[in-house]
């Protein structure tokens, strides 16, 4: 459960400027290049009428395996179809408003089912993904701290 509530203003503004942070650190994500592109340029869109400008962006991280990038962009693409419908009155209507690419999704489940779990090819999907997803927290603590010392 996400401390941030995206009803409000506050927490939506937090919520989006983690994203596009989080985002610009991703390099190569193989299949999910459109839709990363897509994501970048709402979140953009979104920030700049809420009158926001770029969040300023940690290092870009070393290349990392583009399947656990688009593992990430794509799970996260359903997940904003959810937050979507639970925050329908939410004014970030570009970026919670993107399809959710379910065919796309289910590629690449298929893709990544093929692969041998054991192999080293698998192992560094995991590894790169769980490295994307220590960013991200880097990223919100760091977001988060930043809301903690205004309120």
């Amino acid at each position: 459960m996400s401390p941030l509530d995206l009803s409000t203003s506050a927490g939506l503004r937090t919520f989006l400027t983690i994203s596009a942070a989080g985002w610009s650190l991703l390099s190569s994500v193989g299949p999910a290049a459109t839709a990363l592109s897509e994501m970048r340029e709402a979140l953009s869109a979104d920030l700049r009428a809420m009158g926001e400008g770029a969040p300023s962006v940690p290092a870009v991280r070393p290349a990392r395996h583009p399947l656990a990038g688009a593992y990430l962009v794509l799970g996260s693409r359903l997940g904003l179809a959810l937050l979507a419908r639970r925050f329908p009155a939410a004014p970030a209507r570009r970026y919670l408003g993107l399809p959710p690419r379910g065919a796309d999704w289910r590629a690449l489940c298929a893709t990544l089912s093929a692969m041998p779990a054991d192999s080293a090819e698998g192992y560094a999907v995991v590894a790169d993904a769980c490295a994307h997803f220590e960013d991200w927290s880097g990223i919100a603590a760091s977001c988060m701290g930043e809301v903690a010392d205004v309120a």
